[in-house]
């Protein structure tokens, strides 16, 4: 069996900044170049044919190119493969102490620069996740350095 290649780390600045496009371009909030079209193309040779495989114009597509739009390639998987872990996090009850309402009324949450800060560098496994109770753990030491 292949051994999968490590997820290397990334600054909590790309993280940011990499969060935030990827959820304006979810929602809509931002221009964005189109999705339809992009796709590969993959030789079956078996049915001596070509099949397409396109994007569809889905959020997570949209958020995708978005970032892809932002950054180097090099980064691309890496903050991606971070945010998804992340969002998956945010989902979690332990994640209500790291929560908040934004300052300006807008009605907008803000997440704890320790998640970010945690989330840029924690080693994924090999489902492509943080383990839930070492991010946590790390969130809280992180937290308690602060003060």
């Amino acid at each position: 069996m292949r051994k999968l290649s490590a997820i290397p780390p990334v600054s909590s600045a790309e993280l940011a900044y990499a969060y935030a496009v990827w959820g304006n371009a979810k929602l809509g909030r931002i221009p964005q170049s189109a999705v339809g079209g992009m796709g590969f193309d993959i030789d079956m040779e078996d049915e001596r044919a070509v099949q397409r495989i396109a994007l569809t114009d889905h959020p997570m597509n949209r958020a995708a190119i978005a970032v892809r739009d932002q950054f180097p390639e090099e980064k691309l998987m890496p903050l991606i493969a971070r945010i998804l872990a992340m969002s998956t996090m945010l989902n979690m009850p332990e994640a209500e102490a790291h929560i908040r309402l934004a300052p300006d009324g807008s009605g907008n949450e803000e997440m704890s620069e320790d998640f970010i800060d945690v989330a840029a560098v924690m080693p994924l496994n090999r489902k492509m996740a943080f383990n839930r109770s070492t991010f946590f753990k790390r969130v809280a030491a992180a937290h308690q350095d602060d003060d």
